[in-house]
């Protein structure tokens, strides 16, 4: 199984004790589009999932979360 590499466990580790801490904090922006309970994440602070609709459509844009969230981690301004 694929979970089991230890390519898999590693990125796994770092996801967590890395990645997904500094987006709590705020410092980064992180976008699940796919397998989030696989990766054991949650929406929250920093953190954007995708559900299985938005998934599907794969738009990244500025109207979809993802689009959103990073153009606020840039400091655009998409209200006019």
């Amino acid at each position: 199984c694929i979970d089991r590499l230890p390519s898999s466990i590693a990125v796994r580790q770092f996801v967590q004790d890395e990645l997904l801490p500094s987006a709590r904090r705020g410092e980064k922006t992180v976008i699940v589009v796919r397998q989030a309970k696989r990766w054991g994440l949650d929406e929250g602070r920093g953190v954007v999932v995708y559900g299985p609709s938005e998934a599907r459509r794969g738009n990244l844009n500025v109207k979809s979360p993802g689009g959103r969230a990073i153009a606020k981690a840039l400091g655009l301004d998409l209200s006019s």
